[in-house]
């Protein structure tokens, strides 16, 4: 089932404790690590900091709390294959997740843990399987420092009375003095923050998002993509006959889905992106041999190549302003190009990397 949130709705992410969240079931079965220090291989992940250490030389590197959730589901499925969508239904529940989050999740933990997609020794990935945690864990519990006790304080020296008198005097105009600045600060704030506490409160007691319900079948829908105008949805439907991606668009208001990309055999669609005006669509076929980003009419009709994929490893990817290219990341363009973003112009073909810093 996909939604979307209510128009008139404002929600607020709030990062929640990571250890928290598996209490809270995210995963059936999960046990709750004893600490907050994670071993896998040669390095050490604090759940508190999110950050990966490496025992050999020192490195540190910090993790998103979606990459940190994705980590702590395979570990509890150490030696098993986990698949895309367990992934995707447990570190994005209730939301309408693409594939390419998942597969920048798994990008920054190879990159955290030094790790080569081709010769892995953490995460393996699993051709139309899913991912495989390699390297062996554990949780340890963090050291605590043992408590000094306070030093004893020397007894008080023995003060004249008249300069007690003398002292307290001099304490209790400072105290009056100091108290009556306090009260003019506040008095001469309170009006410029109310403002910034009022919506500090607001944010703390903000309302859940509300959503409705726009396709309900018994079949997985994915990768789920509003029109800039928000009248039409684009989505990929999993074909339970064949088991290939296809891409259905269909009416907000309730209307029937119908597919409007059509892929030959052994191929199928996926990551389906409006262009700015909301005519066409571009999406990504793929197939055992190949993959080819396509453009079609948001009617369906004009469908075409566009140009290979520059790296099959990363497709994300969205149109520029004009309408004229797309924009693709991808993690090996880096190796020999100098950037890892490439534009790919429509009349072309062509592949051309941009060059920044």
């Amino acid at each position: 089932m996909l939604a979307k949130p209510a128009l008139g709705q404002t929600g607020v992410m709030e990062e929640r404790a990571v250890i928290g969240e598996r209490r809270n079931g995210n995963a059936a079965g999960a046990q709750a690590p004893p600490s907050g220090l994670l071993c896998v291989g040669d390095h050490e992940v604090d759940l508190a900091r999110r950050t990966v250490v490496s025992r050999i030389d020192g490195g540190s590197r910090r993790l998103t709390l979606k990459s940190l959730q994705v980590l702590l589901a395979l570990v509890d499925e150490a030696g098993r294959v986990v698949s895309r969508d367990a992934l995707l239904a447990r570190v994005w529940p209730d939301t309408l997740p693409t594939d390419d989050v998942l597969t920048q999740a798994i990008a920054l933990l190879r990159k955290a843990f030094g790790d080569d997609r081709e010769a892995p020794r953490y995460i393996e990935t699993i051709a139309k399987g899913g991912y495989r945690l390699l390297a062996a864990h554990q949780w340890q519990a963090p050291p605590v420092a043992a408590a000094e006790p306070a030093p004893s304080a020397p007894p008080p020296a023995a003060i004249p009375r008249g300069r007690v008198r003398r002292r307290g005097w001099t304490l209790a105009a400072a105290a009056t003095a100091l108290f009556g600045s306090l009260a003019l600060f506040l008095h001469a704030g309170s009006t410029r923050d109310k403002g910034a506490l009022s919506g500090a409160a607001d944010s703390l007691h903000a309302p859940s998002l509300q959503y409705r319900a726009i396709v309900s079948s018994p079949e997985q829908e994915t990768m789920p993509r509003l029109s800039p105008d928000g009248t039409q949805l684009v989505f990929a439907r999993l074909d339970p006959r064949t088991r290939r991606q296809l891409l259905h668009i269909q009416r907000t208001s309730q209307a029937s889905a119908r597919q409007f990309a059509f892929p030959g055999p052994g191929e199928q669609d996926s990551l389906p992106a409006w262009s700015r005006d909301g005519r066409r669509i571009a999406f990504v076929r793929s197939s055992g041999k190949d993959c080819r980003f396509m453009v079609v009419a948001a009617d369906g009709s004009g469908e075409r190549t566009a140009g290979d994929c520059a790296d099959p490893d990363g497709l994300s990817f969205d149109w520029t302003a004009d309408g004229r290219a797309l924009v693709a990341g991808g993690m090996r363009a880096a190796a020999g190009a100098g950037g890892a973003l490439r534009r790919l112009d429509l009349a072309s073909g062509r592949w051309r990397t941009l060059d920044y810093g």
